[in-house]
Order: structure tokens, then sequence, then C-alpha cells
């Protein structure tokens, strides 16, 4: 049975447990600020040996003429640099295809680290547009609605 005595929360207790709470959210937000960063030192460091860099470096001219998200680009992809892509997805958790159920296999890291990646792989595949590749990858990877919404409000934040 619970208690009918008053409990005394002093002004005292107040601060203590609101300095507590904010400490203890400033400590996980540099964690996750350093394991991010951490994630930008090793960035794709996998292109840079084979089997990745020597297929990637004979395709890179011949991908980059397709456009994100078109079947041409896709097509170019499996046919083309199929084995590097696969090493490169076993290898980097910031893409879907690393995780047998795509992006609901993903943590918050790698999703913020692939945000990234798309946004410049949209660049240099010529395309002026950041939110053409959430559209594009929305369908490709089953982003939910909400998801590809962070998305594009991120982009919108990010420009202004």
């Amino acid at each position: 049975m619970p208690s009918t005595a008053k409990l005394s929360y002093t002004e005292c207790d107040y601060l203590e447990d609101t300095l507590s709470h904010i400490h203890h959210v400033q400590q996980l937000l540099s964690s996750f600020a350093e394991q991010l960063y951490r994630r930008g030192q090793a960035h794709d460091l996998s292109k840079l040996s084979d089997p990745e860099k020597s297929i990637f470096h004979q395709n890179t001219v011949a991908f980059r003429r397709h456009r994100l998200g078109t079947q041409a680009y896709d097509r170019h992809g499996k046919e083309q640099v199929r084995e590097a892509l696969r090493h490169h997805y076993a290898n980097n958790s910031h893409h879907p295809q690393h995780y047998n159920n795509g992006v609901k296999g993903m943590c918050l890291l790698d999703i913020v680290e692939m945000f990234h990646d798309c946004v410049a792989a949209s660049k240099d595949h010529g395309e002026t547009d950041p939110y053409h590749w959430v559209a594009a990858n929305q369908e490709r990877f089953g982003f939910s609605d909400e998801l590809a919404s962070i998305f594009r409000n991120t982009i919108t934040h990010m420009l202004s």
C-alpha cells in the first residue's frame, strides 16, 4: 500500500536532479559525437584497397554518368561493380545493404553517416537537388515517410 506520508522535494533536490540530468545528456551527446567523428575519419576507407579500389577506379567515370536512383545507375552497379559493392557493403555499416533487414537493422549512427554519404554522393553524380536522393532512396530502401521527412527537414536546416 502506498504511503500517505507527504514527500519533501526541496529546491536543492530539484537543482541536483536537473543538473544531473543535464550532465547525463551532455555525456551521451559527447559520446555520440565522438563515435560519429571516428566514423567520419574511417568513412569508406575500404575503397582504398582491393577489390574495391581497382574495380571502382575502372568504373568511376561510367558510374558517374548515371543519375542516382535510376535503373541505369542500379544496373551499372549490379553488372559492372558487383564484387566491389558486395565487399563495400559488408565492410561499411552505413549502407542498408550491410544488414539482412536493410534500414531496419541500422542504428542512428549508421543513419546519420548514410544521410551525409548520400548527400555527398548526389553531388558526385551531378545532382543539384539534394532532396532528389531522399525520393530515390525512400523507395529503393523502404524508408518510412517519417524518416524521409526527417531527411528533408535536415537538408532544409543545413541549407538555411
